[in-house]
């Protein structure tokens, strides 16, 4: 291989190299907020995978919540009362966070450490948010 080859390919390279590093690796996760196994998911893999060393500055966390339209047109949620009111509060919360994945990361596993709240138990509900 000729040097003009060698020096086309070493800056083909580096303008590779240039574009993947200006982008972060995105983790995707769609989640039900009042879900068994979301959040036991959330309290072990996904804890395990964000506390990793230098995760939280290299990977970009986007977190989704399950929401479908019912028969009726209303939302559903699973294990949530019509309207699903605990994603609306996780939804909330990721606003009041602007969307950065880190804050948003952080209100999960504290929000996955707390008890499950069933969709008729609105005394826990309540208790939970005056904890806040």
């Amino acid at each position: 291989m000729g040097r003009r080859a060698r020096e086309s390919m070493a800056l083909r390279l580096l303008a590779l190299i240039s574009l993947a590093s200006a982008h972060k690796p995105v983790f995707d996760y769609t989640l039900a907020a009042n879900c068994p196994i979301c959040r036991q998911y959330g309290n072990s893999t996904v804890k395990e995978i964000y506390n990793t060393p230098g995760v939280q500055a290299g990977v970009h966390f986007q977190i989704h919540m399950g929401i479908r339209k019912g028969h009726d047109g209303s939302y559903e949620c699973v294990l949530e009362e019509p309207g699903c009111p605990m994603t609306r509060y996780f939804l909330c919360a990721q606003r009041v966070a602007n969307g950065t994945g880190i804050d948003i990361m952080r209100f999960m596993n504290c929000f996955n450490e707390n008890p499950i709240v069933e969709p008729k138990d609105k005394d826990a509900l309540a208790a939970r948010m005056e904890r806040r």
